[in-house]
């Protein structure tokens, strides 16, 4: 059996010389100076001063010696520097995925007038089937990422684990006092639900997509919620059929203090997330639409803890 602990910030040495003095001249040398002089006293006596100098002499000369080898050594010795390269996950059962509100990336209006349309014959507010060129359509947009990150955990590899279950957080619409509307992403759930399904139907039944709410866990909150998304995450984690390391958390989408809270609600051992990287316009910075869309593991477990064995 073994356990995890938090990592101690502050080394054991570092609280020792704090306490009994500075780290360059602690006051526990003191007594070291003093029995350094009563051994100098009995060998002068001894052996008489001569000798006692000569042994301090050889000494001294032997330490200088030492630390010329030993500095030198720290200059001309090779510096190996280890490369890492960012590391993909592995297969998970669970995918946490918050979503934002639809948007093209670097559409036109006509493609944007486009995508309004397709949307709705997707969710079904269209007397017209949707076709496979409205879901085509939705691979220039932003929902593309989330695609590509419940396509990678559903994908089977040999010796990982294959998703299961997918818990997609959204927003709420908000009405402002001046009557000004914010949509949120509610509506966008589905649509990827039904996007995800058209291109895998074997899926169908294997995959299970909770978009409102999971064991009383409602899963949707006001836009920029951040204590509330981090409460969600941290629910679903402690509610999941699955241990935390079967379980990941997308960081893609959504403003700055959602990922923060989701950042928050991973701070517990084994639980990691993870960020899908695209490729993008050198001058513009907008995402390409034809980008290597790619998982990027963020685990913080080894800055945060250590695997503490226990013995029975």
């Amino acid at each position: 059996m073994a356990t995890w602990r938090r990592k101690k910030q502050v080394l054991v040495t570092e609280v020792f010389t704090a306490v009994t003095g500075s780290p360059g001249t602690p006051i526990w040398v003191i007594p070291l100076w003093f029995v350094g002089g009563l051994l100098v006293d009995n060998l002068s006596e001894t052996l008489g001063m001569f000798w006692t100098l000569a042994i301090a002499a050889v000494v001294l000369a032997g330490y200088s010696a030492w630390w010329l080898w030993k500095d030198r050594r720290s200059r001309t010795q090779k510096v190996g520097v280890t490369v890492k390269e960012e590391a993909e996950p592995s297969g998970k059962r669970g995918l946490i995925l918050p979503l934002s509100t639809i948007a093209l990336n670097g559409g036109t209006p006509e493609q944007q007038a486009s995508l309004r349309s397709s949307l709705r014959r997707i969710a079904g507010d269209d007397q017209e089937p949707p076709s496979s060129d409205d879901f085509a359509l939705l691979g220039m947009s932003n929902l593309e990422s989330p695609l590509r990150a419940i396509e990678f955990h559903y994908q089977e590899r040999h010796g990982t684990e294959r998703l299961r279950d997918c818990w997609l957080i959204t927003t709420e619409d908000v009405t402002y006092p001046n009557g000004a509307i914010e949509h949120g992403s509610q509506a966008t759930a589905l649509i990827l639900e039904k996007w995800f399904l058209h291109l895998h139907p074997e899926a169908k039944g294997a995959v299970v997509f909770h978009r409102d709410d999971y064991r009383g866990i409602r899963l949707c909150v006001r836009p920029r919620d951040y204590a509330s998304l981090w409460l969600i995450v941290d629910a679903i984690f402690e509610n999941a059929p699955y241990k935390p390391e079967h379980i990941i958390v997308d960081i893609t989408p959504g403003p700055k203090p959602m990922t923060l809270a989701i950042a928050l609600a991973c701070l517990g051992p084994k639980r990691t997330m993870q960020y899908i990287a695209a490729g993008r316009h050198p001058v513009t910075g907008e995402v390409l639409p034809k980008g290597r869309r790619v998982p990027i593991l963020l685990d913080d477990d080894a800055y945060l803890y250590e695997l503490e064995p226990t013995h029975n």
